[in-house]
């Protein structure tokens, strides 16, 4: 199974956020700082592009709210910092893969298979006649260089369709002439191998970076190349056939191929729903100057669109793995009909959560160990009537020994039921980045300090789920403190967060840890202090 976690959230000109931004993320991210600060927009940012990955609408690049959606940013407007048409909004993610193996009752993770990737959307509107457009497309290869791009597109007409401006570096231009093994196989393998040679031998000596080159060059070579079919003819095949001979120069290989697909329109299919997906890349070798429509395209597959489509299949999984969950849940009723189906999770709103206790008998002796712990009742599940599979949720207290006595789940506060929901997402769930605003709100403070085992216990296998949450909770955090002092977590598991307002907007700042669960920063407002400003 492929595990994606968030490592960094990167925020500019989007809602409270001028200026970039930087939200580091680890297994368990808490989020904090004083009312109105910019906290939710952390969350929401995530749910936009999720809400937007899940539309069917085809020519929507951003999807601010729907009927039933994650979040509702009203409009594009409402979205930009000081609500600046002018200004483009920015999101990156980036994030990081490895697979999980599954076996039995254990899970180890595969650490040779961990790669790190990002993706910067750009966004402008502009004007009030015109749409939203995904501007720009940036893609990082975080192993080799997190600041610099690999690859950059700039947007063309249509939704799926980009014009890049960089696509082709000298880096690049050499990459994508190794993976031409269909003409150089069918020149001879000794030939073919001398080619290789000579292209690593130029590279090696010519990139500052020379791992970078290497570490593309044996992705290449190691996975048969990649497969460019009959670029445009005979001309090219006389090219070929000269770049074969010892006395060549490859720089002008490099020239060769960044004037002849340099700004070529490439379909990214980046945000588009799986059926949408095109099996026949096309590319652009007419004028640029007619409509998309009009031009006379060639099947040829490049470097440039096999780095977005993985960066695609990775975003769109990435997202689908996200989970928010609705700050205020969906309220217990008396009674529940069983819908006829298991759902997988409980629901933004909890509203499945019924559903998924009568059906999973496991997972409700799992929700019943941490219920207990938390409230000192246990869960049943009682059928009303067979025909109409309808039943009842109710709660025993197990405090009162002998008693069987039980209450239904509408009968009591909203602490128990807020608290439910969230409860049984966290082990009903693997590989999944579980966002929640004030997870803590309608419970005891003590209650507070035990989310912090559940979380532990959450983030490690079998769960590897990961934690995004929006807290005032003190004791929260001293009971994360407590765990990483006694070595049950470690202190890269959490992130803290404070985000503050400035005249400039908002700022983010990671409270770091140190290994025996203190913090190496000072709280920029101190560690919740009102309880001494108000004994002084």
């Amino acid at each position: 199974m492929e595990i994606f976690k968030l490592k960094a959230l990167h925020l500019e000109n989007f809602k409270a956020f001028g200026n970039r931004s930087v939200v580091p993320m680890a297994p368990i991210t808490l989020v904090l700082g004083q009312n109105s600060s910019g906290k939710s927009s952390i969350l929401q940012a995530l749910s936009l592009l999720k809400q937007t990955m899940e539309s069917e609408e085809p020519n929507v690049v951003l999807l601010p709210r729907t009927k039933v959606g994650y979040t509702d940013l009203g409009a594009f407007r409402e979205m930009l910092f000081d609500h600046d048409t002018n200004r483009t909004l920015k999101i990156r993610i980036d994030f990081e893969s490895y697979v999980l193996i599954n076996m039995g009752r254990i899970s180890m993770r595969q650490d040779q298979s961990t790669k790190q990737k990002g993706v910067e959307l750009q966004y402008r509107r502009y004007s009030s006649s015109t749409d939203v457009k995904l501007e720009r497309i940036e893609i990082f290869d975080i192993d080799i260089d997190k600041h610099s791009p690999v690859i950059g597109f700039n947007a063309v007409q249509e939704r799926n369709a980009m014009r890049d401006m960089n696509i082709l570096t000298e880096e690049d231009a050499l990459f994508l002439l190794i993976g031409n093994e269909e003409y150089f196989y069918n020149t001879g393998e000794e030939a073919f191998k001398y080619m290789q040679d000579r292209i690593l031998m130029y590279c090696t000596g010519t990139t500052k970076n020379e791992q970078f080159w290497l570490k593309l060059f044996d992705t290449v070579v190691g996975s048969h190349g990649i497969w460019v079919d009959r670029l445009m003819g005979s001309q090219d095949a006389k090219f070929f056939n000269e770049l074969l001979q010892p006395e060549y120069d490859v720089g002008k290989a490099i020239d060769w191929v960044r004037k002849r697909v340099l700004n070529m329109p490439v379909r990214t299919n980046l945000f588009s729903p799986p059926h949408r997906l095109s099996d026949h890349p096309m590319f652009d070798y007419a004028s640029q100057k007619k409509d998309l429509e009009e031009l006379e395209f060639l099947p040829v597959r490049c470097l440039g669109e096999n780095i977005v489509r993985n960066m695609s299949w990775d975003i769109n999984k990435l997202l689908k793995n996200l989970y928010p969950l609705n700050p205020l849940l969906k309220l217990p009723l008396r009674w529940y009909a069983h819908s006829g189906f298991t759902p997988v999770g409980v629901g933004i709103r909890g509203e499945l959560l019924p559903d998924l206790l009568y059906r999973d008998s496991d997972l409700l002796e799992k929700a019943n160990i941490w219920l207990e712990r938390f409230t000192g009742y246990k869960i049943n599940v009682v059928p009303m009537s067979a025909p109409t599979e309808s039943f009842e949720i109710r709660l025993q207290d197990l405090r009162r020994s002998g008693k069987k006595v039980s209450v239904n789940l509408f009968d009591v506060g909203h602490g128990v039921s807020q608290l439910l929901p969230f409860i049984v997402q966290c082990l009903t769930t693997q590989g999944q980045i579980i966002s929640i605003e004030h997870p803590e709100a309608h419970i005891h403070p003590r209650l507070q300090s035990e989310l912090g085992d559940l979380l532990t216990q959450a983030i490690k296998p079998p769960y590897e789920n990961q934690f995004l949450i929006e807290t005032h909770s003190e004791h929260l955090i001293l009971r994360l403190q407590k765990l990483v002092r006694k070595g049950i977590l470690r202190k890269d598991d959490i992130s803290v967060i404070y985000v503050t307002r400035s005249k400039d907007g908002s700022r983010v700042q990671q409270l770091r840890m140190d290994d025996e669960g203190g913090f190496v920063d000072a709280w920029p407002d101190g560690f919740f202090p009102e309880r001494l400003n108000e004994l002084l």
